[in-house]
Parts: C-alpha cells; sequence; structure tokens
C-alpha cells in the first residue's frame, strides 16, 4: 500500500509503567497535523499507561511542539468507568485558535472510545466473561493486563529488562 508507512515500535515497562514508542511516524494529516507541526517533520509519539488508572499519550515535533493528553480513570462498578481527561500542550500557533480546534477533536476521540467499550461491555455480558485475545500490534495491551493483575496480587516488580520488546508496523 503506497500510502502506508513502515514504522517502529519500542515497548517498555517498568513495575508501575508501561510505554509504547513509536519511532519514524510523520506527523498526522489534517487540521491536527498542521497544529501540531505546521512545518511538517518527523513526531515523537508515545502512549503510555501508569497503574492505578492513568493513560498518556504524547506528541512532541521538534522544541516547538508538544501535546500531551491525560486521563485518569476510576472504576465506579465493574463496567462503569469515569474518565478524567487534562490536555496540556505548547505549540507555535496561539492558545486561543488550539482549544477551538482541540476540543471538538478530543471530544470526538473521547467519544468514539465510550462507544468502543460500550461495545465490549455488551459484548462481556452477553458471553458471560471476558476473554480478551490480542494481536502482534497490540503495543500495551497484553503488559497493561500484567500490570494490573500483578497489582491485584500486591506485587510490584520490575522486569529483569525493562525494553519488552520492538517490532514494527505499517500505519
Amino acid at each position: 500500500d503506497a500510502e502506508r508507512k513502515r514504522i517502529e515500535v519500542e515497548v517498555v515497562r517498568t513495575a508501575e509503567t508501561v510505554e509504547a514508542r513509536y519511532h519514524g511516524e510523520s506527523r498526522p494529516s489534517g487540521v491536527l497535523g498542521w497544529i501540531l507541526a505546521p512545518g511538517g517533520g518527523e513526531l515523537e509519539h508515545t502512549d503510555r499507561f501508569v497503574l492505578p488508572g492513568i493513560t498518556q499519550v504524547e506528541y512532541k515535533l521538534g522544541e516547538r511542539s508538544h501535546l500531551l493528553v491525560s486521563a485518569a480513570l476510576t472504576p465506579i462498578d465493574d463496567f462503569t468507568t469515569r474518565l478524567f481527561a487534562v490536555v496540556s500542550f505548547r505549540l507555535p500557533i496561539p492558545h486561543m485558535l488550539v482549544r477551538l480546534v482541540l476540543n471538538p477533536i478530543a471530544r470526538a476521540i473521547f467519544e468514539q472510545d465510550k462507544l468502543m467499550l460500550s461495545a465490549q461491555v455488551e459484548t462481556i455480558e452477553r458471553f458471560g466473561g471476558e476473554q480478551f485475545m490480542s494481536t502482534e500490534v497490540d503495543a500495551l495491551g497484553p503488559q497493561i493486563l500484567r500490570l494490573l493483575r500483578d497489582a491485584e496480587r500486591g506485587e510490584r516488580k520490575a522486569p529483569e529488562n525493562e525494553l519488552i520488546r520492538r517490532f514494527s508496523m505499517d500505519v
């Protein structure tokens, strides 16, 4: 596929965190790409999970552009989670303009996540339990599950090697 690009992914884990570092990604297309990097360039992109329930998505492009989305996830019951999110940024365009554009994009992304998670809960309820599967490109899922299970048992030990794996994917 001529439009796809091969990138490298590193998955790194400590006793309380796991993160996926994506190398070789181009800036996103469209409005978000223009906001992050009006001049183009290669992106530093990291997805992160921190115990007990914090997720972060971080984008950097040079010294002038940095966007960090942090979300705290608080379980209410077995099938309900409350999400609190903060978007922090340093960008070379006026902050008011960034807010006008990023706010609806962020809300749309969180709404997408909400719909996907609702479908997941319906499936779990319909089949009477969880039976999650993972693919090769699921950079964080298996490690997040391992962190959560270890924490539930009161075990918080760092792996022998922080670098869990490296792999390539087409985006």
